[in-house]
């Protein structure tokens, strides 16, 4: 099964922000940069939306903000991972004027070192807080809120503080700044991807599709493991290939010792049995297919996994997906995932469990009811789903993730870096073929 990648789609149309840099603005920060959201040809009005004394909401800034910058923007509640705490005060220049600067939409001006960041793809947002401060004769209440501003490969910590008042008045359009708190961060991305299964034969081999996102070639290891794994009933001679998607053999591998051993051994990732497969490939963007089976026709509990070898290049893991018989117990499909490196932001998956609708691809004894359960590093339930519909149905729905039967499952979570493991089973005891597959939300 050939996965996809998914990437959140700029919602809006174009529209014209103004960024304004306030010169001698005192900040903390050395990269600071500042905002004011404007509708051209006036200077003072946000959307044409009044705020009352109390606005805007952390709502109405998402609203704001994802109109102005062009990219979907979500309310979230917690604070976000690694973020920073310290903000920059507020001044008393807070909403005068300067040198307007425009950007189109997906764009921040890092104005102090007149840096363009481009290619925002989304944000989130959350309630922080409310500042009082001395201006024009009166205090004024200024609502504080953190915002992440996500690029494909990195993000930004951003405090934005918004107004009520333009002008003096106590009610007004409105306005709202945006200042950067922190360096940009690479996000999290997978490190390794696995899938475990029973390895049976004919359509009951273990599959595992990957997806190479980005512009350049990506190193990988893929390993084929049995008797090192100490699980019962091991596969004792793996054997793996690896295929494009055009279905062209790209490498295959019996024994690891048989070729590239030395580049195996210096990668750090020799197998723990000289049975065991393992292949190394520097492969170009795009999907791919590796079957794991066992020499001879024999069969066993087998472990196929993928590790990037070149977390440096412009190109990342983003997709796996994991086809095989499930069974009950530790025969049931297991896929594993590292994210990381361990101080970037959480990565957004969406993990499926797939099963009826397979028989439309010729499957002739799919799991015909698949639960989906979600375990962190230390064996703890983060979440779980029967029918896809029950839980998180509109989120899926909005990444074109839906699966096509009510009775298969999907899970939407925000995983911070580390170690995790989604299991999929049939309900009450039932077997067949199933599949596990996983979505890096872009």
């Amino acid at each position: 099964m050939t996965p996809h990648t998914i990437s959140l789609s700029i919602r809006k149309a174009f529209i014209t922000v103004l960024f304004i840099f306030l010169a001698g603005t005192a900040s903390l920060f050395a990269d600071t940069f500042y905002m004011q959201a404007q509708t051209p040809g006036n200077d003072n009005s946000v959307s044409g939306t009044s705020w009352g004394p109390s606005s805007p909401t952390v709502q109405q800034m998402a609203s704001f903000i994802s109109q102005y910058m062009g990219v979907q923007v979500t309310v979230v509640t917690n604070p976000f991972a690694y973020e920073d705490t310290a903000y920059p005060p507020i001044t008393s220049q807070y909403s005068s004027g300067g040198t307007r600067v425009v950007a189109t939409t997906g764009r921040i001006r890092l104005l102090s070192t007149s840096t363009l960041v481009t290619g925002i793809t989304r944000a989130e947002i959350r309630a922080a807080g409310t500042d009082l401060f001395w201006y024009g004769g009166a205090y004024r209440y200024v609502n504080r809120f953190v915002m992440r501003a996500y690029t494909a490969s990195t993000f930004y910590d951003v405090l934005v503080r918004a107004s009520s008042w333009s002008g003096g008045a106590g009610y007004g359009t409105g306005s709202y700044d945006l200042y950067q708190i922190s360096a940009p961060r690479a996000l999290s991305a997978l490190l390794n991807i696995s899938v475990r299964s029973q390895v049976g034969t004919g359509q009951n081999l273990l599959f595992g599709g990957f997806y190479i996102l980005g512009n350049d070639a990506k190193k990988v290891i893929l390993r084929g493991m049995g008797p090192s794994t100490g699980l019962p009933g091991a596969l004792q001679d793996p054997y793996l290939e690896l295929r494009d998607s055009s279905g062209a053999l790209v490498a295959a591998n019996n024994n690891w010792q048989d070729s590239q051993a030395s580049q195996i051994q210096a990668a750090g990732f020799a197998p723990g049995n000289a049975a065991e497969a393992a292949i190394i490939a520097t492969l170009n963007p795009g999907p791919y297919t590796v079957t794991m089976s066992g020499v001879n026709g024999t069969s066993g509990a087998g472990l196929c996994e993928i590790y990037d070898l070149n977390q440096a290049a412009n190109s990342q893991l983003v997709n796996l997906s994991g086809r095989a018989y499930v069974g009950t117990g530790n025969d049931a499909l297991f896929a594993g995932l590292v994210t990381g490196p361990t101080n970037n932001a959480y990565l957004k998956v969406v993990i499926r469990g797939i099963g009826p609708s397979l028989g439309a691809f010729g499957i002739s004894n799919p799991l015909q009811d698949p639960t989906l359960e979600l375990y962190n590093a230390n064996g703890g339930l983060l979440a779980s789903n029967n029918n896809w519909r029950e839980t998180q149905e509109a989120e899926i729905i909005s990444y074109g993730l839906q699966p096509s039967d009510n009775r298969e499952s999907a899970i939407v979570a925000n995983l911070l870096p580390g170690s995790y493991t989604a299991v999929a089973r049939g309900v009450n005891n039932t077997v067949g073929v199933g599949v596990v597959d996983l979505y890096k939300i872009q």
